[in-house]
């Protein structure tokens, strides 16, 4: 192959500039999957936060209990 050729080949299509309202339903759309994104991490991060935190308690070391002295 020639290099006009590759070079062609694998080129990007130009693409049309957007309508106002496509470029406004786009925006909402990426908006959409960021807020997605982020609540998923924040879920995430909550559970990791809540295992660790049973974990935490399950490998605390327990207290004993004192005997009562009787007189």
């Amino acid at each position: 192959m020639r290099f006009f050729e590759i070079a062609n080949h694998y080129s990007v299509a130009p693409t049309k500039p957007q309508t106002p309202a496509q470029a406004r339903i786009r925006s909402l759309q990426q908006q959409k999957d960021s807020v997605n994104r982020a609540l998923q991490a924040e879920r995430k991060r909550q559970r990791i936060a809540r295992a660790q935190q049973s974990l935490a308690r399950a490998t605390a070391p327990t207290t004993t209990i004192k005997q009562i002295q009787t007189p």
